[in-house]
């Protein structure tokens, strides 16, 4: 289980290194962490299916009207131990096509 207090330093962090919107994501789909503090306990379908999935999840402008809570940006899961703990969404600018 990923710690709220763990997932604000990862978003801290993330945003030093690569200045984009980030989030984290826990399990269940509820955000855990975030540059916008009004996401913070919202839901994020995304970040749900991408911790299923177990895989990193690329959403799209056109993904934001078919799921739940979701922004344009690239979801990677977050692995402890071999189990997804987490997902890590950072609202990368201008991601056009799935093969990133």
């Amino acid at each position: 289980m990923l710690l709220p207090e763990l997932a604000e330093k990862i978003v801290k962090e993330v945003r030093k290194l690569i200045g984009e919107d980030i989030i984290v994501v826990n399990t269940d789909g509820y955000i855990l962490a975030s540059t916008d503090l009004e996401r913070v306990r919202t839901f994020h379908e995304g970040a749900l299916v991408t911790a299923q999935k177990k895989q990193k999840q690329i959403i799209t402008e056109e993904d934001q009207l078919k799921l739940t809570g979701v922004k344009a940006g690239i979801n990677l899961p977050i692995f402890f131990q071999h189990d997804v703990i987490g997902v890590l969404e950072s609202r990368v600018n201008q991601i056009k096509s799935p093969l990133l």
